[in-house]
């Protein structure tokens, strides 16, 4: 090969072209593939048998978690939102003071 060959692709390897790697070109992988096919089966239905239990919804989950390993940032979370109510009434209230003294300003002038 020359040596202006900047950005060039490299020459094939003797014996044919270069393998591709899994995940690239042309061929289905099992995330580009029929999903219908390639979906895992939920270790609930493997362990029980019963192919018919639906899962629970996201609401149903995001509570369980909540009630177990999440507790804390539950609680830590509900804290924080009283807090932030507790600020957002200050605000408000000092908003209305503030504006009433620049009124009382405005008329003075």
């Amino acid at each position: 090969p020359s040596p202006n060959t900047q950005g060039a692709a490299p020459p094939e390897p003797e014996g044919g072209s270069v393998p591709s790697k899994p995940g690239r070109g042309d061929h289905k992988t099992p995330a580009s593939g029929d999903a219908k096919n390639n979906a895992p089966t939920s270790p609930k239905s493997l362990s029980t048998g019963k192919a018919s239990e639906k899962p629970p919804s996201e609401e149903e989950a995001f509570e369980e978690y909540k009630k177990n390993q999440g507790q804390s940032y539950s609680q830590q979370f509900e804290e924080n939102k009283k807090d932030y109510q507790a600020k957002k009434l200050e605000l408000k209230e000092l908003s209305h003071q503030v504006n009433k003294l620049k009124g009382e300003i405005d008329k003075m002038t």
